[in-house]
């Protein structure tokens, strides 16, 4: 009896020591090396460090992280934005006002992420908050400030 609880107690300890290293190689993430970051599983949406702005000049990606607030376990996902696509975004941002003219009090959204990146590095990103994109001075934008069509165009490019 004492021999069979050493045994699965060395069982144990191999066991967590399994998925200790699993979660140190993946940095920290549980998860296969070869997960599909399409999935709810696993989508880094970190943006420390980054510079919130409309300028996306000289971009060579874009990558969107679309995060559901709508439910209680936040699926993520994410999706890279083609070539094309990168530079139409970039034109209509350039257009935008970098303030806006209303601040909005609103509840769980489904908040799109884009980050800019050139040569494989992130330089600056920008939020949807449902169709809305938040300006520079983290307001949204009104109807009279014309900023209307390049938003939902800008939308209606990176929304999936």
């Amino acid at each position: 009896m004492v021999e069979a609880k050493k045994i699965i107690l060395g069982l144990l300890i191999i066991l967590i020591c399994i998925v200790m290293f699993d979660f140190i190689k993946n940095d920290g993430d549980i998860k296969p090396d070869d997960a599909n970051l399409s999935d709810s599983v696993g989508v880094d949406d970190s943006t420390y460090g980054l510079k919130y702005s409309l300028d996306f000049s000289g971009a060579d990606k874009i990558i969107v992280i679309k995060t559901d607030y709508t439910q209680a376990e936040r699926p993520s996902y994410k999706k890279e934005i083609t070539e094309v696509e990168v530079s139409q975004i970039e034109a209509l941002l350039r257009v935008l006002p970098k303030t806006g003219l209303k601040m909005i009090n609103m509840g769980p959204v489904v908040v799109y992420k884009l980050v800019a990146y050139k040569d494989g590095v992130s330089f600056a990103y920008v939020e949807f908050y449902g169709d809305m994109l938040k300006s520079e001075d983290t307001s949204f934008y009104g109807k009279d400030q014309g900023a209307e069509a390049d938003e939902t165009a800008i939308f209606d490019l990176i929304k999936f």
